[in-house]
């Protein structure tokens, strides 16, 4: 599906399908956004690749999400207009109501101006009836802190109320920046080739490719508001108004402000704008990504470890997958694990270090620290996050870095199984003696472990075999912790 803007694809040394990993040299054809491979179709908004392993049917979702958005918006507002026919108010408590109305209809109008810009249109598709349009607006203030809110700027008064619009807070997003500038430094490295994995609105991405030199930095994300704000405000240059609601009382504070949104470059910047033409914003699946595995220089993970779903061991096989040998995973952020990860899974600091280290990275630079997060001018409330800085170096081909045994434990536990089950990426060695007991099942899994197959690849065989119901890996590995290991 195209639109009128030409679509700003990243080079094609950097690319393959979402959907069966064909490259540009197998199939995948990034201009006509299609696969000849796997014969799947992709689209685009206002020229920014949208390429999920669900092809075409990606476009229909997001249809359908936006119109259960605007008419969740329209019933709320028309929920606050019925308030004010309450005459029973005082007339500071209708003024306040006003003021309010107008900030819900401003915000309806701005996530109408992304949208419709973007080329897409509001239809309903009763297969998607269930999809959640809440979860579009799950992270609208990421939007406000990478592109809205000033740290230094004096703040107007409200002309109606004469209360100061807001406080003065940190620079959450140069923060950021400088902390992944030193563990960046700290690596001696370039970042190369990048892709940031949930790049979320974008500025973290565009300000590590303007300052810290990335010759090519793809921006990835699957929230639709936040990707594709990022793509409008940096590649299109086009400017934004994004209303930012406050609706509850504190004194001295406004109800709404509505923040004119440019893309600003920080004075410092000592590259030229046109390098931002390297620069790319991509919709897209993390774990399924449009992107051609072991071609990135380096891959950054901004608040993402914690949050994508999946526990971190998978997070370091993606990683690792898609990194060059001796390519380079910065990440920041907390650990604030999703509720769809059970204990077990919710890895501490050091546990992630030690899995790392066994993968066969290099850890260069860890750093914690206490810092605002989401600390909005409008609001007098703050809040403040515990964030891990790290940068580790991937092991190189056919070969591993010198073991880090001072991150590991110093007395490991007897029962610990082996890298290979803790990581099951990783390839299981081939001098390892398996009891099949005579079960023809367990011969044909031992069968497969030729020193460079690992359980995923082996899973992935019998997926076919189990059913989509059935999680294959689970299976494959119990097998072979609990009947083939001696």
């Amino acid at each position: 599906m195209h639109h009128t803007a030409k679509c700003h694809t990243p080079p094609s040394h950097l690319l393959a399908c979402p959907k069966c990993q064909a490259d540009t040299h197998s199939g995948f054809e990034p201009e006509q956004q299609r696969c000849q491979n796997c014969s799947e179709h992709y689209f685009d908004l206002a020229g920014m690749p949208c390429w999920f392993d669900t092809g075409i049917r990606q476009h229909a979702v997001w249809q359908n999400l936006y119109a259960n958005m605007l008419e969740r918006g329209e019933t709320n507002l028309a929920q606050s207009q019925a308030l004010l026919n309450d005459k029973t108010q005082l007339a500071s408590t209708q003024a306040r109501l006003h003021r309010l109305c107008a900030g819900n209809q401003a915000m309806l109008a701005a996530l109408n101006t992304l949208l419709a810009g973007a080329g897409l249109s509001a239809i309903k598709h009763a297969e998607y009836a269930d999809h959640d349009a809440s979860h579009m607006l799950q992270y609208y203030e990421l939007l406000l802190r990478d592109w809205a809110w000033p740290a230094t700027e004096a703040l107007d008064a409200d002309s109606e109320t004469n209360h100061v619009i807001g406080r003065n807070t940190v620079d959450e997003n140069r923060a950021e920046l400088n902390r992944i500038a030193v563990a960046l430094k700290a690596t001696g490295k370039g970042l190369g080739d990048t892709w940031v994995i949930g790049a979320g609105a974008g500025r973290l991405s565009v300000d590590m490719h303007m300052q810290l030199g990335a010759s090519h930095t793809i921006a990835l994300d699957a929230n639709l508001l936040l990707i594709t704000a990022a793509h409008r405000l940096v590649t299109q240059n086009i400017a934004w108004q994004l209303p930012e609601l406050n609706s509850r009382p504190q004194h001295g504070f406004a109800t709404h402000h509505v923040w004119s949104l440019p893309y600003r470059p920080w004075p410092n910047y000592t590259t030229p704008r046109e390098h931002l033409q390297n620069w790319y914003a991509m919709a897209g699946n993390a774990w399924q990504p449009p992107l051609k595995p072991g071609c990135f220089d380096s891959v950054v993970t901004p608040w993402f470890m914690d949050v994508n779903g999946r526990e971190p061991a998978a997070l370091i096989a993606q990683v690792q997958k898609y990194l060059k040998p001796g390519g380079l995973w910065l990440n920041t952020g907390p650990l604030l694990y999703s509720a769809s990860l059970n204990d077990a899974q919710k890895l501490s600091h050091d546990e992630i270090i030690e899995l790392l280290v066994l993968a066969g990275f290099e850890v260069v630079y860890q750093n914690i620290e206490t810092s605002a997060y989401l600390n909005s001018p409008l609001n007098a409330q703050q809040r403040t996050e515990q964030i891990w800085t790290f940068a580790a170096v991937a092991p190189l081909a056919n070969a591993t870095h010198p073991v880090q045994t001072h991150l590991l434990p110093a007395h490991p536990l007897p029962t610990q199984p082996p890298a290979w089950v803790l990581l099951p990426h990783l390839p299981i060695p081939i001098n390892i003696t398996f009891n099949t007991q005579g079960n023809a099942v367990l011969e044909q899994l031992a069968a497969k472990v030729d020193g460079v197959n690992s359980l995923n690849s082996i899973a992935e065989v019998m997926r076919a075999n189990l059913g989509p119901e059935k999680d294959a890996l689970e299976i494959v590995r119990n097998a072979f912790v609990e009947y083939l290991l001696v």
